[in-house]
């Protein structure tokens, strides 16, 4: 899988997350059908979260951005403002 946020199909991902498991679970001697069953419907389940990490993460990166922005263009807080004021005037 790739790590980029790029938009991949649930398709995509259930294939490669299934390729992965079986990758590594072929070292068992289990039966090839009975497997892949059962790698089918975990590789389901997990395309489905991993989906839904994705497209969460792609709608928090912009907000972060915008709040950024946000903080850098706050006005200046009067009480703030006024010691400064009173400062340069005392000096």
């Amino acid at each position: 899988m790739s790590t980029e946020m790029e938009k991949v199909s649930k398709k995509q991902i259930r294939r490669e997350v299934f390729e992965k498991l079986m990758g590594s679970l072929s070292e068992y001697q289990l039966k090839d059908k009975k497997l892949g069953n059962r790698l089918d419907k975990v590789s389901r389940l997990l395309a489905g979260d991993i989906v839904k990490v994705i497209k969460k993460e792609q709608h928090q990166q912009p907000e972060t951005e915008t709040a950024a922005a946000i903080v850098e263009e706050a006005p200046v807080r009067k009480k703030k403002h006024k010691k400064e004021k009173h400062a340069e005037a005392e000096a």
